[in-house]
């Protein structure tokens, strides 16, 4: 992940009306970069004058494992035609998602749209089942729809990987002796997660999103010292609601 940078640029504009866009050099503007204008006049500007507006983004994906549903192992599925079409079904915009198999729609009205995914050839589309989605689109808001396809003639088998139970550790001995060197909160599941582990003071010295990655006990390319540790993970099953557990865990050295 890059480095976030800020610029500033300050123009002595004459009196008119002007529109502010940040092109990346795909000509797509990307996640994670936050365009800021301001405007300063020596008149009031009416905020009626400033029309608020939405977005729309995702990715698509295939489905490696043929389980039928989107898995954060899931890879990036490039090259699929994304078309957005509002409440009347006029085609409002179509676009192709990138080599990231992400996809974005921006300034958008808010109300009701339609988001369909055409795969390349040789995918068919499993999620969502319809092909299609109903977004509503808020102000400030981005809407988040992604797709999944598997090859032509499978048929995902939803009894390939089962969702499990974790059973987290409560003691870890990241001493490099080979044995329970690495934390891991499960060695076996499949199932997406969203855990922190944090030290006595609250600061976060490890995160992931995987449950069976191992966190080898360092934070920064630090080692941490020993001591107990806490943390807490919330984990997002696909068949019920989330559930959030939490707990110590004692580091030895």
């Amino acid at each position: 992940m890059n480095t976030p940078s800020t610029v500033n640029v300050v123009h002595q504009l004459t009196p008119g009306t002007y529109k502010l866009q940040l092109h990346h050099r795909n000509k797509q503007v990307v996640m994670g970069v936050n365009l800021d204008g301001k405007i300063y006049s020596n008149a009031l500007i009416s905020d009626n004058i400033c029309v608020k507006r939405g977005s729309i983004a995702g990715y698509s994906k295939e489905d490696a494992n043929l389980n039928g549903i989107i898995d954060v192992s899931d890879p990036k599925s490039k090259g699929w035609t994304i078309e957005l079409r509002n409440a009347s079904n006029t085609l409002v915009s179509s676009i192709v998602s990138d080599h990231a198999g992400y996809y974005f729609f921006m300034d958008l009205d808010p109300g009701a749209y339609t988001v369909t995914g055409f795969p390349p050839v040789g995918l068919d589309v499993i999620v969502p089942s319809t092909v299609s989605y109903t977004v509503t689109v808020e102000t400030n808001v981005v809407a988040v729809s992604n797709f999944l396809g598997t090859p032509n003639g499978e048929v995902p088998d939803v009894t390939v990987e089962e969702l499990c139970v974790l059973s987290v550790p409560n003691v870890f001995t990241p001493n490099g002796d080979q044995v329970n060197d690495k934390f891991y909160f499960s060695t076996e599941c499949n199932v997406p997660i969203d855990a922190k582990i944090m030290n006595r003071w609250g600061n976060v010295v490890y995160e992931t999103t995987d449950a069976t990655e191992g966190w080898d006990g360092t934070s920064k390319g630090h080692p941490i010292t020993a001591g107990a540790y806490f943390y807490s993970c919330v984990v997002k099953y696909t068949d019920k609601e989330d559930e959030t557990i939490s707990g110590y865990v004692q580091v030895i050295r």
